[in-house]
């Protein structure tokens, strides 16, 4: 328990359980630019209430400290979890081999490269999630953050959503494209027990019950500046009702709304001074 800046104040004896005293670097010898992280009193405290510990190795006492998460003070620990050293242990179902049967269990036919495992992420929410948080997947692939999500809030009742974005790559085994054929497909099995289709004949269905909840499939489309499809503006693509608002009475709020929340379907070329200044020189 060394620290990694140099003070001379923490640079002082630990008293191991057989009366041995060690300076930092477990050394019987005093070595200048080697201290200790936390203050004597702290680890007066640390030892007394169990948060420091002596191993003994090769007859070589080491100093460990432990850290917790959600200590108020020294007096009164809120919470005794103990943080993660390491995020991914040496688990065997942490491999691509797992991630691809994870998917195959849902989808009966390996229809995605390299799918992420389940039980990875489901780790990775177990540490940094919250029950209420919301699970933000730019690259949602075959939709394995989706099932991590569903399974952890059955496991300890949370209420986290999540939202998944992939794009609709199309592939010999995805011909409506990876969003449509695999990603949204696995989560509609794994919540209801069943495809779109009524397909319910997968490994997964067998031998799991649905975790159910709602699912919105949307696609995110985009708006040209120069739009005129059927003698259309970006004016009349976009609709805003489908953002809370009611009918604009006039085109000009219709107009001064879209440019403030829709900037890339808007081109300047002149700003009014700009404007001015060009005909005054004609």
């Amino acid at each position: 328990m060394t620290g990694s800046h140099y003070s001379e104040a923490l640079n002082y004896q630990i008293k191991t359980p057989d009366g041995t005293m060690l300076f930092p670097g477990s050394s019987k010898e005093k070595q200048l630019h080697w201290n200790w992280r936390w203050s004597k009193s702290k680890v007066d405290w640390g030892i007394l209430n169990g948060f420091i510990i002596f191993k003994k190795n090769n007859g070589v006492w080491s100093v460990y400290f432990k850290q917790y998460q959600n200590v108020n003070n020294e007096d009164e620990l809120i919470s005794r979890t103990l943080s993660y050293q390491n995020l991914l242990d040496d688990d065997d179902s942490f491999n691509s081999a797992r991630g691809s049967s994870d998917l195959m269990n849902v989808m009966g036919s390996k229809v995605f490269a390299y799918p992420k495992p389940f039980s990875l992420l489901l780790r990775l929410f177990e540490i940094s999630s919250k029950g209420d948080s919301v699970i933000l997947d730019f690259f949602a692939g075959s939709g394995t953050t989706g099932q991590a999500v569903l399974d952890l809030n059955k496991k300890d009742g949370g209420n986290r959503t999540f939202i998944l974005c992939q794009l609709n790559e199309k592939t010999d085994t995805t011909p409506n494209g990876i969003a449509y054929d695999v990603t949204a497909k696995r989560l509609k099995r794994i919540m209801t027990g069943s495809c779109y289709d009524g397909t319910n004949d997968f490994k997964w269905a067998k031998e799991n019950e649905p975790y159910g909840g709602n699912l919105d499939v949307c696609e995110i489309d985009s708006v040209a500046n120069f739009e005129s499809t059927e003698g259309r503006t970006p004016f009349d693509v976009i609709d805003e009702t489908l953002y809370g608002k009611e009918k604009f009475s006039t085109l000009r709020e219709k107009v001064e709304w879209v440019c403030e929340h829709f900037p890339r379907t808007q081109k300047v070329v002149y700003s009014d001074e700009e404007w001015y200044q060009e005909q005054l020189k004609k």
